[in-house]
Formats: structure tokens, sequence, C-alpha cells
């Protein structure tokens, strides 16, 4: 079981397609994992955040995803992913 003090961090990416492949590989390895996901505007409406975002990006969502795996896994994960 994946816990808080007991996880550590895989990977932090924006691309869902490679969070699936992620999966995938850990469940085919029988590797316990826990992806958590973050839905972050890239600048407010008000305040030192619009100072820190181009034109561009003003206003877009930007989803990020956190695969954590068990301490003792961590290694091996990070091995399968370089493979």
């Amino acid at each position: 079981m994946i816990t808080f003090f007991n996880r550590r961090e895989l990977i932090i990416t924006g691309d869902l397609r490679k969070v699936n492949d992620i999966r995938e590989l850990l469940t085919v390895n029988r590797i316990e994992y826990l992806v958590k996901d973050f839905n972050q505007r890239t600048a407010n409406s008000i305040g030192a955040g619009r100072a820190r975002t181009s034109t561009v990006t003003l206003g877009r969502k930007q989803q990020h995803y956190v695969i954590y795996v068990h301490k003792d896994d961590l290694e091996y994960a990070e091995y399968l992913l370089r493979k």
C-alpha cells in the first residue's frame, strides 16, 4: 500500500499519453503506483501571477500528472523508464 510516508515521486508530466504508457509499464511489472493530477491555471486574473505569465498563456489551463511509487520500488521503476 502506498501512503504519504512511503511513496516517492517517479515522474511529473503534462502528457496524458505518457502517463498511460507508464501506468501500463508499471502494471505489467507489478509495481504499485499512485497518480495525482493537478489542474492549474497558468495565470491568475489578479495579483502577482499575472506578471509572471505571457499573454499567450493567459487564462489557459494546464494539467500536470505526478506518478508515485513505493520507495522500495523506485529504483526498479526508474530503470524500467530508461529502457
